[in-house]
């Protein structure tokens, strides 16, 4: 399951962005994945929701938006949304280029003004205190070397 794989690179991705911008607790992730990027958004919610779990996103909403398969005939220069996983154009039949629709995107996040919940609560022990977990945390808990991401996940620049 690469969910989980796209999750922790995501959740690093938020983390950086997190401490670059001084936020408190994230409250709202938002991605966009199109229908060729190989993602099934049930899978990304639930993969989102376990490891989220004692970071600064786990009370965060993950925010799944679905765009549509787009083209561009190589030969009359059309755009057009492909439907039925037709890839020809729907005006001459020429082959196409898919230009949007195959990737999976970090669009936004969104912070709180809600301290992060690394203080012990009232009556809970020392061993019982929950702790926030580090993107390196996450690398040496699941034995990952972090300098050989599979999956790149950026900040969209408005483009």
């Amino acid at each position: 399951m690469h969910e989980q794989s796209l999750v922790r690179s995501l959740l690093k991705q938020v983390e950086t962005l997190r401490c670059e911008y001084d936020g408190g607790c994230v409250s709202e992730v938002r991605v966009e994945k199109g229908p060729l990027s190989g993602v099934e958004s049930f899978l990304l919610s639930g993969a989102f929701e376990l490891l989220s779990k004692g970071t600064a996103a786990e009370d965060a909403i993950l925010v799944i938006d679905e765009v549509p398969l787009m083209a561009k005939c190589k030969l009359c220069s059309r755009d057009f949304e492909i439907n039925n996983f037709v890839f020809r154009c729907p005006v001459c039949s020429g082959n196409v280029k898919v230009t949007r629709g195959d990737e999976f995107h970090l669009i936004s996040v969104s912070f709180s003004d809600e301290p992060i919940k690394n203080e012990r609560a009232p009556g809970v022990g020392e061993s019982e205190q929950a702790s926030i977990r580090t993107a390196e945390e996450w690398d040496r808990e699941a034995n990952v070397d972090s300098s050989a991401d599979s999956c790149l996940i950026f900040k969209r620049d408005g483009n």
